[in-house]
């Protein structure tokens, strides 16, 4: 089985399935490779958003809190809830020329 994208999602198929020219259309909807369709290039977006929560921690210094904060967190014992983001990143590449833009809050 071979995994192929189609839109953002992707599907698994066994190319013995199906025949040659059912799979080229197919090949030629899903737009791989971004290859260009109508003139425009296939680009993949990824936006990152960033949540905080404050948690009050007695410690004796900075580095200890940190550490017990940290800890606390991998025990999942401080999770930080659903708000609103306090961030938003974005970035863009190319899938066939693979440029690729810096990361930019909007």
């Amino acid at each position: 089985m071979r995994k192929r994208p189609l839109g953002y999602f992707f599907i698994e198929e066994e190319k013995a399935n199906m025949s040659d020219a059912k799979y080229t259309r197919q090949y030629t909807e899903a737009n791989m490779e971004g290859a260009c369709v109508n003139g425009l290039r296939q680009y993949l977006v990824t936006i990152e958003e960033h949540i905080s929560q404050e948690f009050s921690i007695q410690a004796e210094d900075i580095d200890q809190a940190m550490d017990k904060a940290k800890g606390a967190y991998c025990r999942g014992q401080l999770v930080v809830q659903p708000s609103a983001p306090v961030a938003r990143l974005m970035m863009a590449r190319s899938e066939d020329t693979k440029e690729e833009t810096e990361w930019k809050e909007f």
